[in-house]
């Protein structure tokens, strides 16, 4: 078995490069990147166990530094396939006291390594960071099933060094200490002295602490990617518990959402793994007639995990739990996948289990039985191959590229989303490109600080926005934004250039600036319809911006062109539906054809409300009894007495205007 382990784990890594991004991806791929390349410090909670390892891998000569990146993610998705078949062989062993569950091992985590998650995370940078937190989970379960088989010291010793690694490479891995910790005092409890257990809390510190060292002492480096300013021993702390990132809403969800995300996640996991949801069941039966006490305490810790995990994206993510629109469902699904682990070994006790059924109740022959079981990973290899091959995707690189290409040199550029500004930073501290452009983030997080060392207060949103304000009147005509904003202090708004937005009096159109799409790099917006929701946004970002250029120039047939194009797929952003609504609404003086658009984001998340205020105020240019009844439907979904009295005094006052129009329409009748 170990020769087919060294030949799968060859096939899997050529598989993983073949298929990897040549350059950065979309998400956090940018931000990371140039973080460990510069040895810097990324977003919350810093990742320090990522950007050692990543900025080791990006020393190799080979390619571009963020395609050395992708291959370190390749490097660890095999890594992990070796692990989950190790410590599956090891967890089969213990549970049926023999050495013939290594087939059923290896045909698990081979599953698993070819699944779309883990195949995903397999061939961009930011997957690495999950990638290792599966790594030292599986590290850890080996150290603790070897200690639970041979009660051998050593192993008592390393499991808890391993266990102090988990924080550091990823905080979703925390609660595998409210399970394991236990396990080993359990397992422990008359056979180790009080003595050896203060050894194992030093080995636990020492690896808990020393990773979060590298923040610290790159912070007093000021290094030129430092995620939020750090400047103080406090502000690296905070970092560490994603302070900033602490938006407990808890209190404002909803059971409905709650139940939703739970069904979200049984369903991804089915789509994910195949058949091995159904080999989980199986193996729970197996489990609990060996043992029923492991299984109520797996489960249980399962369930716990899950539990967990929703809040802990609730909280420490940034993602609130009744946000449910398809982006955030997106983004915040790798969160997950350190409660993946459990069925796992669920369903290899499952296979096992199924294949000595076989040949007890058939006489067949368990290769024989095992040889037809792994055509379900060569299935999954054709099945998934498609969508996880990235290795022609350019479109963040271009999309930097193209943006950073539109601004004048001795010019301002605002950006504040994750893309682009996260790629435009590889580009500019990593690439050194373009270092003729100031370019600032408009929350504050990345690149140059020079516009707010001065605010009174870090994270003031309003003094941000002031800033910029002010910034764009002492420059004017300098000052581009990749994003739509109103500008209050003169009565300004950002108009359309090119896949940009320049600063200007309210309503302008500059035509000659469609001749920018001339120059600009679009090899990957039109050549395949990825799935990914992030590559879509940003590919239909560029249709978009076409088809408002289309449509105030009067071309409303090659407007819409533009639109069916941007709007085709089954999954899309928010952020598309509502451009493609101010299409309509704003450049082509359509609000009923907005109206579609508008719902759309909201069947997708009905607690999405700028879509309900956008949607209102499309109704009001055509039918305000309509606009009152979505304001209505928003009203129990609003969080804060505030927010309902002003909704409530806004139907008030559409209600009123409506009665004096009927009555006004009455009188002229009479």
């Amino acid at each position: 078995m170990k020769y087919f382990i060294a030949l799968a784990a060859a096939a899997l890594f050529f598989i993983y490069a073949h298929t990897a991004a040549p350059v950065m991806y979309f998400g956090d791929d940018g931000e990371v990147i140039s973080a460990a390349a510069t040895l810097g410090i990324g977003h919350p909670p810093g990742y320090p166990i990522y950007m050692l390892v990543t900025r080791i891998a990006s020393l190799f000569p080979l390619g571009d530094i963020s395609f050395r990146a992708n291959l370190c993610a390749a490097a660890l998705g095999v890594l992990v396939f070796v692990m989950f078949y190790v410590c599956g062989a090891l967890f089969l062993r213990l549970i049926f006291k023999n050495d013939d569950g290594k087939p059923a091992a290896a045909f698990g985590a081979l599953a698993i390594a070819v699944s779309q998650q883990i195949w995903f995370e397999s061939v961009h940078s930011k997957g690495a960071v999950y990638l290792l937190m599966y790594l030292v989970i599986l590290v850890s379960l080996y150290f603790i099933l070897k200690y639970a088989e041979n009660r051998r010291m050593k192993y008592f010793y390393a499991a808890f060094y391993s266990l102090g690694f988990m924080i550091p490479v990823h905080n979703s891995s925390s609660m595998y200490l409210l399970f394991a910790v236990p396990a080993l005092v359990f397992m422990g409890w008359r056979s180790v002295s009080p003595k050896k257990y203060i050894y194992c809390l030093a080995l636990f510190l020492f690896a808990l602490i020393t990773p979060y060292l590298y923040l610290f002492i790159r912070m007093k480096a000021s290094p030129v990617i430092n995620w939020g300013n750090l400047e103080t021993y406090r502000e690296v702390f905070g970092h560490i518990i994603r302070e900033t990132y602490n938006y407990n809403n808890s209190k404002n969800s909803s059971f409905d959402a709650i139940i939703f995300r739970f069904g979200n996640y049984f369903s991804f996991y089915l789509q994910n793994y195949w058949l091995l949801g159904i080999f989980c069941i199986a193996g729970m039966y197996h489990i609990y007639t060996r043992s029923s006490r492991l299984l109520v305490y797996l489960a249980c810790f399962y369930a716990a995990n899950l539990s967990a995990l929703i809040y802990v994206i609730n909280t420490s993510a940034g993602f609130p739990i009744n946000d449910l629109s398809p982006l955030t469902l997106y983004a915040s699904k790798n969160f997950y996948l350190s409660n993946d682990i459990i069925p796992a070994f669920f369903a290899m006790t499952g296979v096992f289990g199924m294949v000595r059924f076989l040949g007890q109740k058939f006489t067949l022959d368990k290769k024989f039985v095992y040889g037809i079981m792994f055509f379900m990973p060569a299935l999954m290899i054709l099945s998934n191959y498609e969508i996880s091959d990235k290795s022609s995707e350019f479109l963040a690189y271009d999309n930097a590229q193209n943006i950073l290409s539109s601004v004048p040199a001795g010019s301002i550029l605002f950006t504040g989303n994750d893309c682009p500004l996260f790629n435009i930073a590889y580009l500019r501290e990593v690439k050194k490109q373009f270092r003729d452009i100031s370019v600032y983030d408009t929350g504050g997080t990345m690149l140059s600080y020079a516009l707010y060392s001065h605010m009174r207060h870090k994270w003031d949103r309003d003094e941000f926005a002031e800033i910029e304000e002010d910034t764009i009147e002492a420059n004017k005509g300098k000052v581009y934004e990749t994003s739509i904003r109103p500008f209050k202090k003169y009565n300004g708004e950002t108009n359309l250039y090119g896949i940009l937005y320049k600063p200007g009096p309210a309503g302008a159109f500059l035509p000659d600036t469609g001749r920018l799409f001339d120059m600009y790099a679009t090899r990957c917006v039109y050549a395949k319809q990825s799935p990914d929701i992030f590559y879509r946004s940003i590919a239909d970002s560029y249709l978009i911006a076409r088809a408002r250029y289309a449509a105030l120039e009067g071309n409303r047939p090659l407007a819409e062109k533009y639109i069916s194009e941007a709007s085709k797929g089954s999954v899309k952003s928010p952020g598309v539906y509502m451009n493609i609504s101010l299409v309509y609404n704003l450049d082509l003086n359509d609000p009923v054809s907005a109206v579609p658009f508008v719902e759309k984001v909201i069947v997708d998340n009905p607690y999405d409300l700028n879509a309900y205020g956008l949607l209102a105020k499309l109704y009001m240019r055509f039918d305000a009894e309509k606009a009152v009844l979505v304001l209505k439907s928003m009203y129990p979904r609003l969080s804060s007495d505030r927010e309902r009295a002003a909704d409530t005094q806004e139907i008030n006052e559409i209600t009123g205007s409506i009665e004096q129009q009927k009555a006004k329409m009455q009188g002229g009748v009479k």
